[in-house]
């Protein structure tokens, strides 16, 4: 199988054993040619910090964790590894195969690619009277947005369970981990490049029976249920 992902460095094999531990492995494993997700990530994030998005999204399709085949990865598509077995490895049914889950430091990539996508790169302003403020600003593609009403499990930060309805032709996420954020976008577009879907208004849910003013400087956005916005 081709593992068809990121290389963080060549092969060593010409080199001697005076270079290391690395030297011992067989190519594919660990420091030898396998597939270091921490680094991989790097490459991915940097990928959107230069607004290439169109190549960032064809390339987490065979890179990002969630978007493998569990059977070949060998555990779940939720958690990160510290490496992946990459083709070079001489046992083939190890190809793609992620090892220590616990070792990596790609979370932290991953949560920055994931804000950068969903709030973008800078959602926290100072306006020109010195107020703080909240502009959101998406880039995302128009495959991630639903193609049928979708039914999705949360939790509170209490641990109670809550079941949302998440209509077509939406993205959903979590904003500071508290209020659910719904992206409307009838049209299907991409929310980057020359033609892309802008937000045009938004809608306040609260189960508070007075909610509060949002005032993002005490983070009293947080209060709400979720916010939805309409994109056109």
């Amino acid at each position: 199988m081709k593992v068809k992902q990121e290389l963080a460095h060549e092969p060593i094999t010409r080199e001697s054993f005076e270079i290391g531990r690395a030297r011992a492995y067989p190519p594919g494993w660990i420091e030898n040619e396998s597939i270091y997700l921490h680094m991989e990530y790097k490459y991915l994030l940097e990928l959107l910090k230069t607004g290439l998005y169109e190549e960032y999204y064809e390339e987490i399709r065979n890179t990002l964790i969630p978007f493998l085949k569990p059977e070949i990865y060998g555990r779940s598509i939720l958690e990160n590894s510290s490496f992946i077995v990459s083709s070079a490895f001489p046992e083939s049914e190890l190809h793609g195969r992620g090892f220590q889950p616990r070792l990596t430091g790609a979370s932290a990539e991953l949560i920055n690619m994931w804000t950068l996508i969903t709030a973008g790169e800078q959602p926290f302003f100072v306006d020109e009277t010195g107020s703080l403020r909240l502009k959101l600003e998406p880039k995302l593609p128009d495959w991630l947005f639903t193609e049928k009403e979708e039914i999705c499990m949360t939790y509170t930060n209490k641990g109670e369970k809550i079941e949302l309805t998440i209509p077509k032709n939406c993205f959903a996420f979590k904003f500071l981990g508290k209020t659910i954020v719904i992206y409307h976008n009838d049209r299907r577009k991409n929310t980057f490049g020359e033609d892309k879907a802008k937000i045009t208004h938004y809608t306040l849910k609260s189960t508070l029976i007075s909610p509060p003013a949002i005032v993002v400087g005490r983070l009293k956005l947080s209060l709400f249920d979720h916010i939805t916005f309409k994109v056109e």
